[in-house]
């Protein structure tokens, strides 16, 4: 059995559910709330790097996670670059 790793989840509301996506596997999941849809992304991420025959392989650098500044009509959108860090969850 390998050591835990760490990785990066975006997620994002869709109608009823949650959608979370991990960004250095190209796996995704769903809940009905962000806890749920993490479990999920992390149970799915793991059987699927089980399954592969190298892990590694199929294991991206994190990438950089960034926010914009814009002003379109009436919408003003402020950004800063985000630690990724911070979005990493463990289970």
């Amino acid at each position: 059995m390998s050591a835990p790793q760490t990785f990066t989840a975006a997620v994002h509301r869709e109608e009823d559910w949650y959608v979370a996506q991990c960004l250095e596997v190209d796996v995704a999941s769903q809940g009905r709330t962000i806890d749920e849809a993490l479990a999920n992304l992390a149970e799915a991420a793991a059987l699927y790097l089980e399954e592969v025959d190298d892990p590694a392989q199929y294991v991206t650098s994190t990438p950089l996670v960034t926010l914009c500044r814009s002003k379109i009509g009436s919408w003003a959108v402020n950004c800063a670059i985000s630690d990724v860090k911070r979005l990493a969850r463990t289970r």
